[in-house]
């Protein structure tokens, strides 16, 4: 089964969001270095 009892939901949600950022900052930061 899937536990959320020890952290919310949105603490989930926040977390996962916090490292599609960085992702996306890494991508960012390979398309300047190409230009």
């Amino acid at each position: 089964e899937y536990q959320i009892d020890d952290e919310p939901v949105m603490t989930q949600v926040t977390t996962h969001g916090s490292v599609l950022n960085d992702v996306l900052k890494q991508i960012e930061l390979l398309n300047n270095a190409d230009q």
